[in-house]
């Protein structure tokens, strides 16, 4: 399959290219870096001439101190519709947008979720530019979808880490244990970046049909020893739960519930918090 990727140059797209190359896919790059701007439309129809499907990353991650919010809004909505006009123009069979767990509004101190496990049926209040970017992108693909019997999947990930990421946390907890929730608790979600590119190269190589929008993260958490549900009532004591009895089985268990994407895909994440701490000699 022929594919093109926007923001090529960034952390999760090179492993993704690393993937799908590995998977005998041919795949071409769409980069600021390079000069190439998602808000350009022609430049983005002209990219994705003679492509099967395109994967789409650039975008602007909402760093309030060096991003207004104009900028943040007009790059991430206006590439995607970009990305999505090439598609229906050039007749690609598939489309993969990266969009955010911060589309719920509950991430980076934003909100509170209605209940736990945080799945795929709850309802989304962002506030902040990039989080609305986010959740209207989704939107922009449903109805793409709709109208033009073109697929998009929507893939909704925490933090993503490689493997700095995990030595920067333990070190960082290390210096100041209250990190680890202080001044926000991220529900000690995160997926590990080679299973991202993992789960993306699923949504390209499976028969789909419509519009989907699926949580992806790690099957457990990354927790300095306490559990799942008792960091849950220790930062949210207000929040219901759905269920607790996976959480009494797998007390480690992530707060994110990504059933649908492993169902749909065929996936599961091969990277955890615990095969790290056991790898490198910091216990269970």
């Amino acid at each position: 399959m022929k594919i093109l990727l926007t923001g090529n140059r960034g952390l999760i797209c090179q492993a993704v290219e690393k993937k799908l190359v590995g998977n005998g896919h041919q795949v071409v790059g769409f980069d600021l870096v390079d000069g190439h701007d998602i808000r350009d439309q022609a430049a983005v129809i002209k990219a994705g001439k003679g492509y099967e499907a395109v994967v789409h990353l650039a975008a602007l991650l909402g760093n309030d101190e060096i991003e207004s919010a104009e900028e943040i809004t007009r790059t991430n909505l206006l590439g995607t519709w970009n990305v999505l006009e090439s598609a229906r123009i050039n007749g690609c069979r598939k489309v993969v947008f990266m969009s955010s767990v911060d589309a719920l509004g509950i991430f980076k101190g934003e909100g509170v979720p209605d209940y736990f496990p945080i799945d795929d049926d709850l309802p989304c209040k962002p506030t902040t530019p990039y989080a609305i970017s986010k959740k209207l992108a989704e939107e922009m693909c449903c109805s793409f979808s709709s109208t033009n019997d073109i697929p998009t999947i929507c893939l909704r990930p925490p933090g993503v880490w490689n493997e700095q990421t995990y030595f920067h946390i333990v070190e960082n907890r290390r210096q100041r244990p209250e990190y680890e929730w202080d001044p926000y608790w991220e529900y000690g979600a995160f997926i590990d970046v080679r299973d991202l590119a993992d789960i993306v190269v699923r949504c390209l190589e499976t028969e789909f049909n419509g519009y989907g929008c699926y949580l992806v993260a790690s099957d457990d958490i990354t927790t300095s020893g306490r559990t799942t549900a008792e960091l849950a009532r220790m930062v949210f004591p207000q929040v219901k739960w759905k269920t607790q009895a996976d959480y009494e089985r797998e007390p480690y268990r992530s707060l994110l519930d990504c059933h649908r994407a492993k169902e749909t895909f065929g996936w599961k994440p091969q990277f955890s918090w615990k095969k790290f701490l056991d790898a490198h000699g910091y216990g269970s």
